[in-house]
This record gives C-alpha cells, sequence and structure tokens, in this order.
C-alpha cells in the first residue's frame, strides 16, 4: 500500500506557483512547482503514492499513469481549484525603527488583544494596569501572569528584531510566555496530546525534525506579510506546544513583520469571533487561503508614514 504525501500549502515566487510537499514518513520536505505536481509527481523521488491536498482534494497517481485530481465528496475533477491562493502584497512600508515604534507606541493595545482572544476576562484599563506594575483588583493571578508574560515576550521580540526567525527562536517565545508555571514544559515540543475547544480535531505529536523543517519551508515565501501569515497560522494548527500556542505564533509572525517593516498582526475585539471560527475551520481542514485573507483584510495594523497617516 502506497504511503501519503501532504501538501502543506501553496505559495508563488517568481510568477510560478509551488507546493510544499511533506513526507511525513521520513520527515522530507519538497517544493514542487504545480505544473510538476500536477503532471510529474515522481520529482518528489517517491515512485507511487497517494497526495492528499488540503483536506478535500486527492491526487493520486499510480506507477507511471498520469496524475489524476478528484474531489474526495463527489469525485468530480478539479483540477482548476488546486491554486486557491491569492496573492498577498505589503499593506505597510516602514522602516524597521518606524515599525518598532508603532509596536511600543500600541504594544499595550496588541497585549490586551491577544490576551481577549485567549479568553481572558481583562479590561483594557486592567492590561494597562498591569503591565505598569500595579496592583489590580478582581484578575486572577493566572490572568495577570499572562499579561507579565506577554509584555516580556513582546520586549524579548523588538530587543532581538535583527535575530532570524527559527525553531530555538520560537520555542524560546513560548518559554517567556508559560513563564512562572503557567505553561507545563515552556519552550518544549509537547510530548502528550491534546485537544482544542470548539472541533474534534485532534493534532498529532510533533516532531522535532519535521518542525524544523516545516518553518524553515515558511521562511522561504517571497512576501513578508505572506510569510509572516503563514508562519503564524501553521504554527497555530501545529500546535507545537503544550499551551500559548496562539500567542508564542502571533509573536512569531510579528517579529517577521517588524523586521520588514510591514506592520503588525492584531486581532480587532470585533473581528475575534469571526476569526476563531475561521481558525476552528482551518483546523479542520488544513485550507489557509480563507483564514489568511482574512487576516491580511482586517488584521494588520501600521503607520502609512510617508503619506502623513
Amino acid at each position: 500500500m502506497s504511503q501519503p504525501i501532504h501538501v502543506e500549502y501553496g505559495y508563488s515566487k517568481n510568477g510560478i506557483t509551488y507546493y510544499v510537499c511533506h513526507n511525513p514518513n521520513n520527515g522530507a520536505i519538497k517544493h514542487v512547482a504545480k505544473s510538476e505536481l500536477i503532471k510529474n509527481l515522481h520529482i518528489v523521488h517517491i515512485n507511487s503514492f497517494d497526495v492528499k491536498l488540503r483536506g478535500i482534494y486527492d491526487i493520486v497517481r499510480f506507477d507511471d499513469s498520469p496524475v489524476e485530481i478528484r474531489n474526495i465528496e463527489n469525485n468530480s475533477p478539479v483540477i482548476s481549484n488546486i491554486d486557491g491562493d491569492f496573492s498577498i502584497s505589503n499593506k505597510y512600508h516602514m522602516t524597521v525603527e518606524q515599525n518598532i515604534f508603532v509596536a511600543k507606541r500600541n504594544i499595550i493595545d496588541y497585549i490586551w488583544k491577544s490576551a481577549k482572544l485567549e479568553g481572558l476576562a481583562v479590561t483594557y484599563p486592567d492590561t494597562e494596569a498591569i503591565y505598569n506594575g500595579s496592583l489590580v483588583s478582581g484578575v486572577s493571578v493566572d490572568d495577570v501572569l499572562t499579561i507579565n508574560n506577554l509584555k516580556h515576550a513582546w520586549r524579548f521580540v523588538l530587543e532581538t528584531i535583527s535575530y532570524p526567525i527559527d525553531y530555538p527562536f520560537i520555542c524560546k517565545i513560548n518559554q517567556l510566555i508559560g513563564e512562572g508555571g503557567l505553561i507545563h514544559g515552556a519552550g518544549y515540543l509537547r510530548t502528550l496530546p491534546v485537544t482544542i475547544g470548539g472541533t474534534a480535531w485532534i493534532p498529532p505529536i510533533p516532531d522535532e525534525f519535521v518542525v524544523k523543517n516545516e518553518i524553515s519551508s515558511s521562511c522561504l515565501l517571497e512576501n513578508s506579510t505572506d510569510r509572516a501569515i503563514t508562519l503564524m497560522l501553521y504554527l497555530m494548527r501545529k500546535q507545537a506546544f503544550i499551551d500559548g500556542n496562539k500567542r508564542t505564533a502571533m509573536l512569531a509572525g510579528n517579529h517577521v513583520m517588524i523586521a520588514n517593516g510591514v506592520g503588525i498582526i492584531s486581532v480587532p475585539i470585533e473581528y475575534q469571533k469571526q476569526f476563531t471560527t475561521l481558525l476552528i475551520r482551518y483546523y479542520e481542514t488544513g485550507e489557509m487561503v480563507v483564514i489568511k485573507k482574512f487576516v491580511f483584510d482586517n488584521c494588520i495594523d501600521g503607520i502609512r508614514f510617508n503619506e502623513g497617516g
């Protein structure tokens, strides 16, 4: 029986669409042009295999026969639907110093929105007071610790903006987010199964070799905003850590954003319910396009300095 090769996501570079193909058996990662994926799957050096594409599509090849792409639900050809991505450009064009200024100027707001996205019952004034070191009544110890850890993690990101984004860096972010016993085993890949509220989908136990390769693959995307959103969404779905994955993912994505002067990713309060709904759909299907577009359209903050705005 042939083994599955998973097509994780697609991207465009120099006008060509590529798909990142992952062999779960040996961790191998291949970047395959769309045209080659359709007509010549053997370039990934496996003679006979099935490719699962984003949940509902199968690309099937047997020996040297032509590739057939079918919709599993109705068994109809869907070759035209393989390229579902959209083109992302940068909304903002700031210097790194300008982007750091924006981040520092609004950092309490970003932390508050991250806390609300996690379900914390904190107000903006509560968040501001905790950030400034004041005692706040009516807020749990864990919630105070969550805010303070986000503060420390944000400072780390801003102080290391020239560092490359890689696996150890992302582990460090999670460690800071989980300090003080807030997250068991913070900074280390989880070895236990986890469940996610709102869905029956269970993420597999992460493999360090695969995670390192997939992080490296996401960093090959040409556009900075696309690269940041893709990395963030990948880390959210991967659930690499026992907890704090959304916070870790958003900070990792924002490291990419700020280092390239293209803004800040932050989910506005009025869009958080919709974002969560789309995130659950993404967890279940692996289809990134819809939520990626939502983030691009609604969740990027910045200042157009050259336009006086």
